[in-house]
């Protein structure tokens, strides 16, 4: 049996104090891995971004949910380190409202 990693204990322990985390990885979708844009691209280096009014998809990490009736109705998602642009000014994340009830789990693919 494997020893759990830092990261699994730590996303455990943030499970028992918000529910909005998930313990444990969700499958990925089986959508991972194709054409994306990434996140540094849609937010730009300033305002407006420079894909505004574009429609793009995105492959990035959720790394919070907050569509419980509680919460704000979205998620936020983050690049992936493998992904990054690394570019100074350029935010590797973002937050999305959900049209649709469609559930992510922290940790899962999108």
């Amino acid at each position: 049996m494997r020893t759990p990693s830092p990261l699994l204990a730590l996303l455990s322990l943030l499970s028992a104090a918000a529910p909005a985390f998930a313990a444990t990885a969700a499958p990925v979708s089986a959508n991972c891995g194709g054409s994306a844009t990434p996140i540094a691209d849609i937010q730009g280096a300033s305002s407006p971004s420079p894909l505004a009014g574009q429609n793009v998809s995105i492959e990035a990490v959720v790394t919070a949910d907050f569509g419980g009736a509680d919460g704000f109705g979205g998620f936020f998602v983050q690049q992936a380190d493998p992904q990054r642009r690394n570019q100074p000014g350029v935010s590797e994340g973002c937050s999305s409202t959900r049209r649709k009830r469609a559930r992510k789990r922290a940790t899962s693919c999108t």
